[in-house]
């Protein structure tokens, strides 16, 4: 596959007759390729920093907040002092123990699953497109050229490739989204700390958490 800048002069080349190409628009292309591929990696780490920090935020929440909430919950329910100072039959207390543990354990990766699934969706979904939209500009990109004459120019064009594409505000759909997204369950989690040994308020919490990290992509 030729490089943008090879293709450069034999597009002009093709356009203008074999004309000189200006100089400054070789310059002005080089320069697009070069900040097009400095944008597209920003946008790249931007985006994976983000669901990395939600991420985070979800584990450390689960782990911090709904663990000692979900053991709290589950020994009523499962009536754990009780089963342990009389284990029902053929079962010990190590039995009996280990049987809540499993109970507890399903219960917080089941929660912990239910979180991070749709957040990692959509990481994939946001990188995705990103790499879609800048394909879709590096390969308009030797044509956008011969119709360079200004930076102006160049955003115009660049806008264009991008409505055609289907691809029109991109940024507002998916990164802004993102960015949202993120901050309330930074926010949520952040309240994680005052409302440890309360019931009530961690159940709202660990739903509102959920109902969070599901509007992700919708």
């Amino acid at each position: 596959m030729r490089t943008f800048l090879s293709t450069v002069p034999l597009l002009t080349c093709a356009i203008l007759g074999c004309a000189s190409t200006p100089k400054q628009t070789v310059e002005l292309s080089a320069t697009v390729g070069r900040d097009m591929a400095a944008v597209h990696l920003a946008h790249v780490a931007l985006a994976k920093r983000y669901f990395d920090r939600m991420e985070a935020d979800v584990n450390a929440f689960v782990d911090e907040v709904y663990r000692p909430y979900s053991i709290e919950h589950n020994m009523g329910d499962f009536r754990l002092v009780e089963k342990i100072a009389h284990p029902p039959a053929p079962l010990d207390a190590l039995d009996v123990m280990r049987l809540f543990v499993d109970i507890i354990t399903k219960d917080i990766e089941c929660y912990r699953g239910e979180l991070l699934q749709p957040i990692r969706s959509q990481r994939e979904s946001v990188l995705a497109s990103l790499e879609q939209a800048y394909r879709q500009i590096e390969d308009g990109q030797s044509i956008i050229t011969g119709h360079l004459a200004s930076i102006v120019a160049v955003q115009d064009a660049q806008d264009q490739a991008l409505a055609k594409a289907g691809l029109a505000g991109l940024r507002e759909k998916l990164v802004d989204a993102t960015v949202k997204s993120s901050d309330e369950i930074s926010s949520l989690t952040r309240r994680a700390t005052f409302v440890r040994g309360k019931e009530d308020e961690s159940a709202k919490l660990a739903e509102a958490l959920k109902s969070t990290a599901k509007s992700l992509g919708k």
